[in-house]
């Protein structure tokens, strides 16, 4: 009987190693290609236009270049949960804690920023053109994306999932 549970067991760690290295595989593929489209749009945003940072187009090449940033850690971070679990590591770890709380701080710092140039596109004018949001009353309205507060808080979230398994794991190995 014990001898049969330990083969279900080692079987099933051997098919989550399997589906974690194609995951893995999956989302370092997907890591490049992003990474390539990433880079080609950002050097044709800057290449294109003239006086990028004098007519008010910057903040949009900057927010470009953050929500990739955000993306590109996100990518890392997967890559490491799903390699990590390929390779037969532990999911409760102190390493995996710190990976969502990477990601979620990234999230919200991408998340201020959005705001903080939301707020100043409100003054951003390109020669005698208006770009922003003018009410008629004259004044500006800032638009706020709640998506990466609320996904930066669930993320953060998750970490504290992991730490609860970190402290379940360090007991069980305590007792045994």
């Amino acid at each position: 009987m014990v001898c049969e549970d330990k083969e279900k067991e080692e079987s099933s760690l051997c098919r989550i190693r399997k589906v974690c290295r194609y995951i893995s595989i999956f989302v370092k593929i997907a890591f490049a290609v992003f990474c390539i489209c990433w880079l080609v749009a950002a050097g044709f945003m800057v290449f294109s236009i003239s006086g990028l940072f004098s007519e008010g187009v910057g903040a949009k090449v900057i927010m470009h270049l953050l929500r990739g940033t955000v993306i590109a850690v996100l990518f890392i971070m997967l890559i490491g949960v799903f390699s990590d679990a390929a390779n037969g590591r532990s999911p409760f770890t102190l390493e995996q804690v710190k990976r969502p709380r990477i990601m979620a701080l990234s999230l919200l710092v991408y998340a201020v920023l959005e705001v903080a140039f939301s707020a100043s596109s409100v003054m951003m004018q390109l020669g005698s053109i208006n770009s922003g949001y003018f009410s008629t009353n004259g004044s500006g309205i800032i638009t706020i994306d709640f998506a990466p507060f609320i996904a930066a808080a669930v993320v953060y979230a998750f970490s504290f999932v992991f730490k609860y398994g970190v402290l379940l794991q360090e007991f069980s190995d305590d007792v045994i």
